[in-house]
């Protein structure tokens, strides 16, 4: 074997080494799983990473472009979403937030839809609605059902609609003011807007199909919850 040989594996492997050592780590948010279903790939498929953010970044499969709220006209939602109800589900919306915060005035319901696309969760399972005035305002319930849950990492509020077979959820609450075992009907106090779990003040509401505990969370690029707005003030 030659030196010159030797010195030039011997090179290869140090560079390799470093390379490996020294990197910056590649995270990725997603589940990798569901991601290799979602582009027909087999389980046991290597996925290059970087692919992945840019999916991630940049879905295809969404629809882009949608202007529902002004202050950011470059929506994207998820392709199951008909985009043609928007200023259907924006309404509904409105009609809600007012019921929940009991005001016309100082309320937005439209900046965080349901189904729309966020690069740091995935699809946003349900829709935000928050009072601007009053970080801490009472927030009244939107939906009836016995309440099967409460508090936890994100404030919840979880109330189980036999007729629907659906559970509702309220997220963030600072306050919880009713009680596992409790009736409630649409217009009733049922704690405080807040921002347990969340980066700033506002109510997620989210509907799950079946009696569940627990809301959707984590990173994701399917919708798993029921669209939200034909479960607005039921009783």
């Amino acid at each position: 074997m030659s030196r010159k040989f030797i010195l030039t594996l011997t090179f290869i492997l140090i560079f390799a080494f470093s390379t490996q050592a020294f990197a910056a780590p590649v995270t990725n948010p997603l589940d990798l799983s569901r991601i290799k279903k979602n582009l027909g790939l087999d389980e046991s498929s290597t996925i290059d990473f970087s692919f992945i953010q840019t999916y991630y970044e940049t879905p295809d499969n969404f629809h882009t472009n949608v202007y529902v709220d002004e202050e950011n006209p470059n929506e994207t939602f998820h392709n199951d979403i008909n985009i043609d109800l928007m200023d259907w589900y924006v309404g509904m919306s409105e009609q809600a937030a007012m019921v929940m915060f009991d005001s016309p005035n100082n309320i937005k319901y439209s900046y965080y839809l349901y189904g729309e696309f966020d690069n740091n969760i995935g699809v946003h399972e349900g829709v935000d609605m928050k009072y601007t005035a009053d970080s801490d305002r009472d927030i009244r319930a939107i939906s009836k059902g016995e309440v099967i849950a409460v508090g936890g990492s994100y404030g919840k509020i979880a109330i189980y609609d036999s007729t629907e077979n659906v559970t509702t959820f309220y997220l963030h609450c600072s306050q919880i003011d009713v009680t596992v075992g409790d009736t409630v009907n649409a217009g009733d106090i049922i704690g405080e807007q807040g921002s347990v779990g969340a980066s700033g003040a506002h109510v997620h509401f989210e509907v799950r199909a079946g009696k569940k505990t627990s809301p959707n969370t984590g990173t994701d690029l399917d919708l798993l919850s029921e669209e939200p707005y034909g479960y607005f003030l039921l009783n």
